[in-house]
């Protein structure tokens, strides 16, 4: 690339050698001006200050967009379900604790993102995740960080519920096809932690939340067991999503052998590890030189040895040299120390059973049925083995006192029940031997009868409390867990692996519901029939999902029955759903938004899982409709009652629903048609504006104004969204519009001042609010609409070739000038947090636009350098203000706020060369910065305010980026010897 320097005198600068030529590679010197490479344009670039004196019309495209030719997709991210495992847990977390800000935060900044990417702004859906995580991660900090009061122990819970929410965000940016273009290597780097570090924050998060529960000693147990399922889900070699080229030597699995080889050793000691940690510092446990302690590390040690050889680690033994006979010898004798320990130490964490001392017996009984099983040829082994089997538990029924008289659930004899589990444990041997010897349809017909036998004496157990809800849960996870490992083996249709898991899962919330809820009615039998309607159509469509393509009438089929299970199942799963987010029992109106919310939620994921390339858009537009209903319906919260306001606001829902159905259809209203339905809609919310100003005692006059603001702003939304060509009439209507809001605000502030001045000082009439949030809107949407008048986006039609000024743009720049002093007028009182909000509102900058007076050089690389201009500037001032104003009645505080006004103007040159840096890409001067550096160091030591501290903190890390990536810091011998 030649460097060329403009001067504005118009002199060219370029260096040569010693031959007298030039020297395209060094760089130019003179006047204390040195070039940089500056992003070059394809066309010329006419509005250039440095260009030809002639007016012209402005592009609204930024020439130093990135050509997506240039980037490629290395594919979609094939391994969601996989991640969703680890994902769930800490997003039910998340929100638990979040709440309803949080919440509203996520399905607002989702609808966001869905209308974006329906415009194809690819791009700009990575940049509105980024604006939206942001402040979610800084309120679950928030949130969470005063729990270091309660001790000190809970700084590792704040790491995990920020790696939680880390690594549930970078899960979601991998959505994102311009992120996976822009970004292929940290896709990878993603990938690998998303298998790698997030499971194990599920696994911590998760236990976590148990210790409610449970006691304290059984965490280390319940690790090791959700440890082992994560690492059967993700341990398993697959094949990278985002590698495309690989080396020669390149290892394409997600997860290398060395990294294997440290999840599987972290499997393998940390319960034993937390287990001591809890004996010696937690009060609630044993102490670790005891028996039952003793005990139960032992068998944690057994049972993390035979867990960890029963997964698929061969591969790793060879790659460590290591036999893998010796793998099969720790199995067994990990397995009989498990086996021989277990009495004991179930007995130690409390659990109480009749059946409890057979319990070795029992597992080294079905451990040599399974392996005998295993070897397929030993048939008749293997049915005097099940026989044995059958008549020990035939003999332990026996010694049962049959002489008692007790119904369980009312009508359930104690004989009938004996005879049920009996019963069920024949179906367990039937099931065992099928699925060796049988064929699948069998197979899933015992499972079937097995899981309904077996929920049925969980039941009538638990009701007569003799077993907990623990034990239930338990024993539904491992059910569940089974049946799916079964049908991705393929040894279960997909009929019978959906009865038995939709049971024990039913059965699971059931639980759930009734603890949650405090004082809630007991759950009937009608409403788990209901509840299990909703599990089979969520499994269906989520977990046990059909391996061939379904039709598009099966898709839509399914999906009305999901919506339709999850609107009848309102009184247990959505009231249950609304007391977490409200700690209160939610009214029927707020159902109705949870359902439409949750609705909305789950047709956006059905699209990800069975996408139809003919009905998947119309899908989506259904699932966006149901997310911005939602929040309509909880901040209106329409009232059921029949009255003239209850009316009201149901008309409020039913304009949103149809300006929302005319967004998101393919009518293409004109210009015209657009203020006319406009017009009609903004009835309701001009007179909610009203309401919420003024509340009852409104007059006809603003209440007509808010009305005819309104439909500027539904006009300008939907020009933005509906338009297909820019023409001359367009133009010249949208700019009437904001004149007509302009006009319509003033009138209302006079009219304001005129009825509120003697109860209202002047900035806190009520227009100043109307100012901000329309002049807002209309900053925004004038962007927004500059970036598709692009005409590689929509076509520009002009009647008159000859050349002319845009005026858009300069009412889009005085409106976001206008915003940004309306920000800085409502801000805070306060002094410090009124500076932080003046700086927080220069991010409204970001909606400027090029225009042909004073933004002629505003390009995409520079399009933050006002933002940052004017952060810097609203802190000078107001360190200057501060200072100033600053009272003290002891002279050194005074000498200080004197040094701080004088040492403030010799920091300025940091900021001046920052700008020129961001705005030109050219250095103006570096001495500047390494000399005026330091007296922000001085500044900070005379400071008055937070203010002057945040400043000097800004300025010292400015000078140290400058200095560190942007100056050459060339030496002096070597300059001087380079002008020679």
């Amino acid at each position: 690339m030649e460097h060329e320097l403009h001067l504005r005198l118009g002199v060219g600068v370029t260096s040569y050698d010693s031959n007298g030529q030039d020297n395209d590679g060094g760089a130019s010197f003179k006047f204390g001006i040195q070039t940089l490479e500056t992003p070059s344009d394809n066309e010329s670039d006419a509005s250039s200050d440095y260009g030809p004196n002639e007016t012209v019309i402005p592009d609204y495209s930024d020439d130093e967009k990135v050509d997506p030719q240039e980037l490629v997709d290395p594919g979609v991210f094939r391994y969601n379900k996989r991640v969703a495992v680890a994902a769930l847990p800490c997003i039910l977390l998340l929100l638990a604790l979040g709440g309803e800000m949080l919440l509203i935060i996520t399905t607002l900044g989702t609808a966001c993102i869905l209308l974006l990417d329906h415009g194809g702004e690819k791009r700009k859906c990575v940049i509105i995740f980024a604006m939206m995580f942001i402040p979610c991660h800084i309120y679950m900090l928030v949130t969470v960080i005063p729990l270091m009061w309660l001790s000190l122990w809970n700084f590792f819970l704040i790491l995990a519920i920020n790696g939680g929410l880390l690594f549930t965000a970078a899960w979601i940016l991998l959505q994102f096809v311009s992120f996976r273009m822009e970004e292929p290597v940290f896709c990878q780097v993603v990938e690998q932690m998303l298998f790698t570090a997030y499971p194990a924050f599920s696994v911590f998060l998760t236990c976590w939340v148990l210790t409610t529960v449970v006691p304290l000693s059984v965490i280390p147990l319940i690790a090791l067991l959700l440890g082992f399922m994560m690492l059967q889900v993700f341990l398993s070699p697959v094949v990278s999503s985002f590698k495309l080229k690989p080396d020669v030597d390149e290892d394409m699995n997600v997860i290398q052998q060395p990294i294997v080889v440290v999840m599987i050793l972290i499997l393998l000691l940390c319960p034993s590890v937390v287990h001591v940690l809890f004996a010696l510092l937690a009060p609630s446990t044993h102490s670790l030189i005891t028996s039952k302690s003793l005990t139960e590390l032992i068998f944690l040690i057994s049972l993390s040895l035979f867990l960890v050889t029963l997964l698929s680690i061969r591969q790793i033994m060879e790659y460590l040299g290591i036999p893998f006979s010796l793998v099969i010898k720790v199995r067994y004798t990990g397995g009989t120390a498990a086996s021989l320990l277990c009495y004991p130490v179930l007995q130690a964490f409390g659990l109480v059973s009749h059946f409890l001392a057979w319990l070795p017996v029992a597992i080294v009984g079905f451990s040599i049925l399974g392996i005998v099983l295993s070897m397929k040829k030993y048939k008749g082994i293997a049915m005097g083995l099940m026989t044995a089997l059958t008549v020990l538990l035939v003999y332990w029924i026996s010694t049962l006192p049959w002489q008692l008289q007790y119904n369980f659930l009312g009508y359930i004899p104690i004989d009938v029940f004996y005879l049920l589990m009996l019963v069920n444990y024949v179906l367990c041997l039937l099931c065992m031997y099928v699925a060796v010897y049988g064929s699948k349809e069998l197979l899933g017909l015992l499972v079937s009868v097995e899981s309904l036998v077996l929920m049925v004496c969980e039941v009538c157990l638990q009701r007569s409390e003799l077993t907990s809800l623990p034990v239930i849960r338990a024993t539904g996870i491992a059910a569940v867990y089974m049946l799916h490992r079964l049908y991705t083996a393929d040894k279960l249709s997909q009929w019978s692996a959906l009865f038995g898991a939709s049971i024990h899962v039913t059965k699971v919330f059931t639980g759930v519901l009734n603890q949650v809820v405090p004082h809630q009615e007991e759950i009937t039998l009608i409403s788990c029939i209901l509840l299990y309607s909703l599990v089979y159509m969520m499994l269906k469509m989520f977990i046990f999902d059909q391996r061939i393509d379904i039709t598009q009438t099966q898709t839509l089929s399914g999906l009305c029955l999901l919506l339709l299970s999850l609107a009848v199942n309102g009184k247990p799963v959505l009231t249950t759903i609304g007391y977490l987010l409200w700690q209160q029992q939610p009214p029927p109106v707020l159902l109705i938004g949870l359902w439409l919310l949750v609705g909305g939620l789950l047709v956006l994921v059905f699209t990800q899982f069975h996408p139809q390339p003919g009905i998947d858009t119309d899908i989506k537009k259904v699932g966006i409709v149901m997310l911005f209903t939602s929040m309509v319906v909880f901040f209106v919260q329409p009232d059921l009652e029949m009255s003239l306001y209850g009316l009201f606001q149901w008309c409020e829902l039913l304009t949103i629903l149809i300006l929302a159905a005319i967004l998101f259809s393919h009518l293409m209203p004109g210009m015209k048609y657009s203020i006319m339905i406009a017009s009609v809609l903004s009835v309701c919310p001009g007179i909610r504006l009203s309401l919420f100003f003024y509340g009852s005692h409104i007059s006809i006059l603003p209440c007509v104004l808010y009305i005819t603001i309104v439909t500027i702003i539904i006009t300008l939304l939907i020009c933005y969204i509906k338009i297909d060509s820019f023409t001359e009439s367009i133009e010249d209507n949208i700019k009437y519009l904001c004149l007509v809001k302009m006009s319509s605000l003033f009138i209302l502030l006079f009219v304001d001042f005129y009825t509120l001045h003697k109860t209202t000082s002047f900035f806190s009439l009520p227009t100043w609010k109307a100012m901000l949030t329309s002049s807002l809107f209309c900053s925004i949407i004038l962007k927004l609409l500059s970036y598709k008048k692009v005409p590689g986006n929509l076509p520009v039609i002009c009647k008159h070739e000859g050349k002319s000024v845009p005026v858009l743009p300069i009412i889009g720049n005085i409106t976001c000038f206008s915003t940004f002093i309306l920000l800085c007028l409502q801000g805070p009182v306060d002094g410090f947090l009124h500076d932080m909000w003046c700086c927080g509102a220069s991010l409204i900058f970001f909606c400027l636009q090029r225009d042909a007076y004073l933004f002629q050089n505003l390009r995409e690389f520079n399009q933050g350098t006002p933002t940052s201009i004017a952060a810097i500037t609203v802190l000078v001032i107001a360190t200057i203000w501060r200072g100033w104003m600053y009272e003290s009645t002891a002279v050194a505080r005074d000498l200080l706020r004197s040094l701080e006004i004088v040492t403030l103007p010799f920091t300025l040159p940091v900021y001046v060369v920052l700008w020129v840096i961001m705005w030109r890409h050219e250095i103006l001067s570096e001495k500047a910065v390494v000399f005026c550096l330091p007296l922000n160091l001085l500044l900070f030591l005379a400071a008055s305010s937070y203010t002057a501290w945040i400043l000097s903190i800004t300025g010292i890390s400015i000078g140290i980026y400058m200095m560190c990536f942007k100056l050459p810091m060339i030496p002096y011998s070597d300059q001087d010897q380079f002008i020679k």
